[in-house]
């Protein structure tokens, strides 16, 4: 598992994962309802000081903040300035 989603299944779980549900990568952060407008915001400012990069108000797209895999994949392109 890369450091990338360690660090996001860590904060998932600290701070929005309903305590004994379990999640995986492809879990839906918001169809199971782990992210709220408030858990979203949290998120998107941990990732942006985490990895010193800037979220586009364009990019903050389901496709990209549903599942860890997608944020992820989303990040590492992002830090690869793809």
């Amino acid at each position: 598992m890369s450091d990338i989603k360690i660090t996001l299944f860590h904060f998932i779980m600290e701070r929005m994962a309903n305590e004994g549900q379990n999640i995986d990568e492809n879990t839906s952060l918001f169809k199971d309802h782990l992210l709220d407008s408030l858990a979203f915001t949290e998120l998107i400012l941990m990732i942006e000081k985490k990895w010193s990069i800037q979220v586009e108000p364009f990019e903050m797209v389901f496709d990209n903040f549903d599942t860890v895999e997608n944020l992820e994949q989303y990040i590492s392109e992002k830090i690869n300035g793809t």
